[in-house]
């Protein structure tokens, strides 16, 4: 169990949340809309409210719990700012929660802010879900960044998995290249990726003219 501030859980049974754990949040299937305000802005408030020492075990719980369609319009600025912040003891593991966070709930006007943070080498594999978003952009740019980190080991199967989703034909030859790769996942996912992009081709040729 991660015991929240007591403050954090007086505010959530204020706005009818009554739980004694955040871990309850994200492990519920029940809906809890209401609580979306309150858990952003205690992830805003963060550093402030609780001790650096304890912090990331208050803060992935958090992150996690906005992971809902109902945080979509709220939590992206206040993740990406979170996102960028240097790691402190166990914090890079609440890094790679919140890049799996912003891969469900960003919406293209964060494209610009989620490349920087997807071409940034030094967030190493704490962009591996990150990539999701590139996957489902609508944005013309995205196949194109996604080419790019497939020159990055460290999430270059996650490159091949959201090329796969954009099911782009432009991404065939790059994708083939990847079939070589000395990394057994990359080689998968690569191969997932084609089979999708072979699969929406014959799609194409099915429909009627």
């Amino acid at each position: 169990m991660t015991r929240a501030p007591i403050e954090l859980l007086f505010e959530l049974s204020q706005v009818g949340v009554e739980i004694d754990d955040l871990w309850e949040l994200v492990n519920t299937r029940e809906s809890y809309d209401e609580a979306v305000p309150v858990l952003v802005d205690w992830l805003a408030h963060l550093d402030e409210r609780v001790p650096w020492e304890v912090r990331s075990r208050v803060e992935e719980p958090i992150v996690r719990a906005l992971t809902v369609p109902g945080a979509r319009k709220l939590a992206p600025p206040v993740l990406i700012d979170r996102f960028r912040l240097p790691e402190v003891g166990q914090y890079r593991a609440v890094r790679w929660a919140i890049g799996n966070a912003l891969g469900g709930l960003a919406g293209d006007q964060y494209f610009d802010e989620l490349e920087a943070l997807a071409r940034d080498r030094a967030y190493g594999r704490d962009r591996e879900q990150l990539l999701r978003f590139f996957g489902r952009s609508k944005d013309p740019r995205a196949v194109r960044v996604l080419w790019d980190l497939l020159d990055e080991d460290d999430i270059a199967a996650h490159a091949a998995e959201a090329l796969g989703r954009q099911k782009d034909p432009r991404s065939r030859v790059p994708l083939e290249k990847m079939l070589t790769h000395e990394r057994p996942l990359v080689r998968r996912e690569a191969a997932k990726a084609l089979k999708k992009l072979n699969q929406g081709v014959a799609g194409m040729d099915r429909r009627p003219s």
